[in-house]
């Protein structure tokens, strides 16, 4: 499977990394990718959140990934892939109904917040000094009253 990035001129960046999209791939079901070919991160920002189309006519999928928070980009392409199991009808732009995002949420949760924990990079440790643990002692002052 090839993956294209189309080039950015200014921001925002894309809101997912080549290598971020290859773990979402070894990540999700082997049947969820069938026919895939090729990947597009697109440049446009024609959308206002997250969007992604899967077209297993032509086997490729186009993301829309400039706007929006790292799991609505992996919510938008989990829910993509993930339409053609659940037998959903897949017209271009149309609009799903309730119960239909209800299940495709309810199937992919699992796998977001996987990979969202596998995406997220651990928190910086901070190394201290060898002074750390020990207890401050204030020197007394010239001035300071006697006890």
């Amino acid at each position: 499977m090839k993956i294209y990035v189309d080039k950015i001129e200014s921001e925002p960046p894309h809101g997912l990394l080549v290598r971020e999209l290859r773990l979402v791939f070894k990540t999700v079901p082997a049947d969820w990718l069938n026919g895939l070919k090729e990947v597009r991160l697109s440049n446009s920002l024609e959308y206002y959140q997250p969007y992604a189309y899967f077209n297993r006519y032509d086997r490729y999928l186009t993301i829309y990934s400039r706007v929006g928070s790292k799991r609505q980009v992996l919510t938008a392409i989990l829910s993509a892939l993930s339409v053609e199991t659940l037998g959903f009808n897949r017209g271009l732009r149309r609009r799903r109904s309730e119960s239909e995002i209800h299940q495709i949420d309810r199937l992919i949760q699992p796998y977001v917040a996987m990979l969202l924990a596998a995406l997220t990079p651990p928190p910086a440790r901070t190394k201290l000094s060898p002074e750390a643990h020990v207890p401050i002692h204030f020197a007394p002052f010239p001035n300071d009253p006697i006890k």
